[in-house]
């Protein structure tokens, strides 16, 4: 059944395939939560190029985007250091994922305890990788949950890569000044601020705004920027 998931997703690359597969990995894992991502290491933060959220919490998902917790989450530091399975507990602090108190507490009010993460890096001058993620892995799944990321992972990325940037980001086309707002809103500036940097009128700046809204189809801020990120429309850090 493993080797059929995975020569699936590498003869099809579709996402369907892919949907398949995490299916049978949540199954399998017994885990309740399930996210993939892609993203580059630089210096000392980690920026998230693509997400592909199969069961995660959609409304963690959209806090971890917009509160950047991308730079303070230790799995994904870890990941782009040891490549390979490795766990991971709110609960249990280790040296090498020592997690903030505030991130810690809002992953597990919004029901995320503990997994198991496998990491592969997908280019290495580029300091690119593609982690999975599986929150609540029962106990006694985690060796069984490691022998089969180690197999589907690889296809993931590969998947992921020809599917780029996923999150039906076709249907959202930004323009560069759009773009180039929205980047600057993700950054914590004002509406006033942003006019500033792009010397233009504050009306402005609300005009794109209120367009960028209306495209990825949200009705605040925080939304935007999570999903902007989510269909590959901007980057975190």
């Amino acid at each position: 059944m493993l080797i059929d998931r995975v020569a699936g997703m590498l003869t099809t690359r579709t996402t369907n395939t892919l949907d398949q597969a995490l299916g049978w990995l949540q199954e399998l894992t017994w885990a309740d939560q399930l996210v993939i991502c892609r993203m580059t290491a630089e210096k000392s933060q980690v920026k998230i190029e693509q997400v592909y959220n199969y069961s995660f919490n959609a409304q963690w998902v959209d806090i971890y985007i917009a509160e950047n917790y991308a730079n303070i989450d230790p799995v994904l530091k870890y990941a782009t250091i040891q490549q390979g399975a490795f766990e991971w507990d709110f609960g249990k602090q280790r040296p090498n994922l020592y997690f903030p108190r505030k991130f810690a507490e809002s992953a597990q009010d919004h029901g995320l305890r503990s997994g198991i993460s496998f990491s592969v890096c997908s280019c290495a001058q580029a300091r690119q990788f593609t982690l999975c993620s599986a929150g609540n892995v029962a106990p006694h799944r985690y060796s069984v949950s490691r022998d089969a990321l180690s197999a589907l992972v690889p296809a993931f990325q590969i998947v992921l890569e020809a599917n780029r940037p996923l999150g039906k980001v076709n249907e959202i086309q930004l323009t560069d000044k759009e773009r180039s707002v929205l980047a600057w809103l993700s950054k914590g500036k004002s509406v006033w601020d942003t006019s500033v940097i792009l010397s233009v009128s504050e009306s402005t700046i609300k005009f794109h705004q209120k367009n960028i809204y209306r495209k990825l189809g949200v009705s605040n801020r925080a939304h935007a920027i999570a999903k902007a990120v989510q269909c590959g429309l901007l980057e975190t850090g």
